[in-house]
């Protein structure tokens, strides 16, 4: 019946009626309360803990979507995709999935008491739907994802949730909640068993030396786990990861080993007993925050990146020609390679000065020296380009948040870097960069910017540093016009203009360097701020605090 389609030949009643009978199921899944798990984190040390608490996620989406498929019967076929708290599952259709949802919303109330949700949702498809209507499936699955995200735990609300489980005395130091095991101690911090166990998960996943590759093994728990770990916690959903440098002396029965972030598998032919896979994960070398901060040019401080591709949804409805299961399962795992393979390849070019927290499905979180920041921003952007073979309907856009102090707490400024990507978002057609809490055009700031940036640092190299002051007072003469266009091109709005002019003559410098600069400010007085104060924060002297 289905060749008759291919063949465009007329297909007869009893062929309508087997293509438009719904025998599968899609399923999603996405983790709920990410962002709050992910930066709440408010102790010393809480650069160490963001990444295991990043890495956690991942594993705990795998695990979710592993213990469906093992209680549907269904084998890793059936997984399309998982990649940062998400995924989707193709099943056959089945009634009686509830008492699976309801369960897994049980464990998850157990585990992490409400501060985590698995929203979950499913739709039949018809084998019609497999031909030509899979992307109003996978657009619909996503709209019942952000429906089953406004009810929380509704399967279980019958329970008593109400009731106080411990101690208030008993709160985390490093995560600021009740735990209801026994603190430990450390230099006068108190840390959960959930936090202590996430910051020894980041020195397995981010070394202080050259990264050798790992593997991480897949394996059934063996009872051993201790209560209240993120060990256990994903033992509550039958499965246990092992992370280990090599594979010699390690029992790997009924296990599957995959290999970190290298595809050299040769070595495991021998074996063949074992299944073997990869994963891709970003993994810099741990990095505190003061050592970013020093490590910077100009001022010493640190900041974050944060980005995503723009208009994804629409990428997968309209961006393929015919979007069957496999082209779009196909576009998710091409982002993933990008995001959470090809990024430790950008990454290793700034290895002192960035400090990789997550990335991967089509966004990441890095944290970094601040002078960096916007340099490895482009580089990300121009190689994401070329990979996606420079079409202009697929662009990503980027915000930068500077940290006030060194010790700023983290979480706020992720937050405050959240804040800028939205006002990159905000720019019309997107492509944009925000930074110095400035959203500029990935077009105008790859040229026009930077080389406005290059030449005023060079111009002032030998001037006083009371130069920059002066530049930025007529750029706010200029900012005061309502009428922007105006005053950037009418002479008679050029109470700026002249005043530049009138500063440019009294300086010492040789007339075409004057020319060159007069040139890109007037031509970017609109981004004049950001240049400028780019530069100050570049050439200031700081003393780097012992």
């Amino acid at each position: 019946a289905m060749s008759h389609i291919f063949h465009g030949k007329e297909v007869d009643k009893e062929e309508e009626r087997v293509l438009d009978e719904e025998r599968f199921l899609l399923i999603g899944g996405d983790i709920s309360g990410v962002q709050s798990f992910i930066y709440s984190i408010t102790s010393k040390g809480a650069a160490k803990g963001l990444k295991g608490r990043s890495f956690y996620l991942q594993l705990l989406g795998d695990a979710i979507a592993k213990y469906i498929l093992k209680e549907l019967d269904l084998s890793i076929a059936n997984l399309l995709y998982s990649a940062g708290g998400h995924f989707y599952i193709l099943a056959p259709k089945r009634d009686g999935n509830e008492s699976l949802y309801e369960n897994i919303e049980r464990i998850m109330m157990e585990i992490h008491d409400g501060g985590l949700y698995l929203a979950v949702a499913e739709i039949p498809v018809s084998a019609r739907d497999f031909i030509k209507n899979f992307d109003k499936k996978w657009s619909e699955i996503g709209e019942q994802l952000g429906e089953a995200k406004k009810k929380k735990f509704f399967r279980i609300l019958n329970r008593d949730l109400f009731t106080p489980k411990v101690d208030y005395e008993d709160v985390c130091h490093s995560c600021g909640l009740p735990s209801r095991y026994r603190l430990v101690e450390e230099e006068d911090v108190r840390k959960c068993r959930l936090c202590k166990s996430l910051e020894e998960l980041t020195t397995k996943v981010a070394r202080k030396e050259e990264i050798k590759a790992h593997y991480i093994i897949e394996t059934s728990p063996n009872g051993d786990e201790e209560e209240g770990t993120w060990d256990w916690n994903l033992s509550r959903f039958g499965i246990k990861y092992i992370l280990v440098d090599s594979l010699e002396n390690i029992d790997l029965t009924g296990g599957i080993v995959y290999k970190l972030n290298d595809t050299d598998f040769i070595e495991n032919v021998n074996n063949p007993s074992v299944s073997f896979g990869f994963k891709f994960l970003l993994q810099t070398p741990l990095k505190e925050l003061n050592d970013l901060s020093t490590s910077s040019e100009g001022v010493k401080k640190w900041g974050v990146l944060r980005g995503d591709v723009d208009n994804l949804g629409k990428l997968f409805m309209e961006g393929l020609e015919n979007p069957t299961i496999s082209r779009i399962s196909t576009l998710s795992s091409m982002l993933t390679l990008f995001f959470s393979g090809y990024m430790n390849e950008i990454c290793r070019d700034y290895k002192d000065k960035v400090y990789g927290i997550y990335s991967g499905g089509d966004d990441f979180f890095i944290v970094g020296s601040w002078s960096i920041l916007p340099e490895l921003a482009r580089r990300i952007y121009i190689d994401f380009k070329r990979f996606t073979g420079d079409n202009p309907l697929i662009t990503l856009s980027v915000g930068i948040a500077i940290a006030p102090g060194e010790k700023y707490p983290i979480y706020k400024v992720a937050e405050y870097s959240g804040e800028a990507l939205e006002k990159a978002k905000d720019v019309s057609g997107k492509d944009a960069i925000t930074f110095l809490n400035t959203p500029i055009k990935w077009s105008v700031f790859n040229k026009d910017v930077l080389e406005f940036r290059d030449i005023l640092q060079n111009f002032i190299k030998e001037k006083p540093r009371g130069v920059l002051q002066k530049l930025y007072s007529i750029y706010k003469l200029y900012d005061k016009y309502n009428d922007k266009e105006k005053a950037k091109y009418d002479d008679r709005y050029g109470r700026w203009r002249w005043m530049f002019a009138y500063l440019l003559a009294r300086l010492d410098a040789k007339r075409d360097e004057k020319e060159e600069l007069k040139k890109l400010f007037i031509g970017n007085i609109e981004h004049a701020h950001v240049v400028i104060k780019w530069v100050e924060y570049l050439t200031r002297i700081e003393e780097v605090k012992e």
